[in-house]
């Protein structure tokens, strides 16, 4: 637990010093991590581990007194000191001013992009291993603000590379280019540990592959989280070629999350951009069922898309689906299209793809001829 100390001043006469019970006195050691003095501050750990224990008026612990100063990376070592020495297993989910230090540390990166501050990839990687060993240590510091400041983080961040504007030599576009490269990176490491701790409440194991399920957790947290679409567009450019395959817990693909969201593309043209870009990074993903039967196509009918909105790149990228019934309704998908109440136009373009289906058939032999015929249109 934490410990409310006083502690000696330099004045030889204490007693003209007046005490303030309510305010507990600032120990040297957070004034020496206030002013990331780390060498100092770790000596001051070894002698006078006590101090650690220490908690402000409004909540600051030790690790919030660390990450003051956002331009200054903080040591592994701090982190182990501080949370060690004051032997409080809650230490790093404590709050301050209903911050978390993870939550902290979030807010001075966002501090960080407001200053254009580009952080280098050697602390790139030494800072995303503080916030690994920070989480990894206690899960709880992700607090019920956590995902809304990373995504807040992430606005700003898609914000700025917008913005940017680089003017002079060609050395140093390439070299902007490359440290904005590399901060890109960290941040969709850091979101994709945040989202996959919040979600399995643990660090990933050793065994599992980086950035799986990657995409599929950005498509689910948009239900939830208002960030900018760009933000998933950067992650399948970056992720994409191999994200855009991979099943989550629930059968489901990326292409099937964006077909099947409640909320987060209603009303808005993000969802038929998402849908065009999975299919533009990874051809053939219209192929990947649901539960081995239920097909993009059929989701996207039931879903109600039409054939300008969603339909014609589905049915391009994968037509062998217009021979395969719905699994449910058993209908072919010009004929759920139909019963769905879709426009005469999507139901009119999918019989045109495959005219066998309106006698019960699934070949779908026509299908090249109307690609051909298309494009000489």
């Amino acid at each position: 637990m934490f410990t409310t100390c006083t502690y000696e001043t330099e004045s030889e006469d204490e007693d003209l010093i007046p005490h303030k019970e309510q305010q507990p006195a600032t120990p040297p050691l957070i004034k020496l991590l206030r002013s990331s003095d780390w060498n100092e501050a770790l000596n001051r750990l070894n002698s006078h581990p006590h101090e650690a224990k220490w908690i402000g008026k409004d909540g600051e612990t030790p690790l919030h007194a660390a990450f003051v100063d956002c331009t200054e990376h903080v040591p592994l070592s701090i982190l182990l000191g501080i949370t060690s020495a004051s032997c409080d297993a809650h230490i790093l989910s404590r709050s301050m001013s209903r911050c978390t230090v993870l939550d902290y540390i979030l807010l001075s990166l966002c501090d960080l992009i407001r200053m254009e501050y580009r952080i280098p990839l050697y602390e790139c990687r030494l800072r995303f291993q503080v916030i690994y060993k920070l989480i990894s240590m206690d899960s709880d510091v992700i607090g019920t603000d956590t995902l809304k400041y990373l995504f807040h983080l992430a606005r700003l961040w898609i914000n700025l590379l917008r913005d940017c504007s680089v003017l002079g030599s060609s050395n140093e576009v390439r070299r902007t280019k490359e440290s904005l490269g590399n901060q890109t990176r960290f941040l969709f490491s850091v979101m994709d540990l945040i989202l996959y701790v919040e979600k399995h409440k643990q660090v990933r194991s050793i065994d599992e592959v980086p950035f799986e399920n990657f995409i599929n957790r950005l498509i689910v947290a948009r239900e939830s989280y208002d960030y900018p679409a760009a933000i998933l567009f950067l992650a399948l450019e970056v992720y994409g070629h191999t994200g855009c395959n991979d099943y989550d817990q629930y059968g489901r693909t990326p292409l099937l999350h964006a077909i099947s969201s409640e909320k987060s593309f209603i009303d808005t043209n993000d969802y038929v951009f998402l849908i065009r870009k999975i299919l533009q990074i990874s051809p053939g993903n219209a192929s990947l069922p649901h539960n081995k039967s239920l097909f993009p196509l059929h989701l996207a009918i039931r879903r109600r898309f039409q054939w300008n909105t969603g339909i014609a790149s589905i049915a391009f990228d994968y037509p062998k689906a217009l021979t395969k019934k719905d699994p449910t309704s058993l209908l072919f998908p010009f004929m759920q299209a139909a019963a769905s109440g879709s426009t005469l136009e999507t139901v009119f373009e999918l019989l045109r793809m495959n005219p066998c289906a309106a006698f019960g058939h699934g070949n779908n032999s026509q299908t090249s001829s109307y690609k051909m015929q298309q494009s000489f249109n």
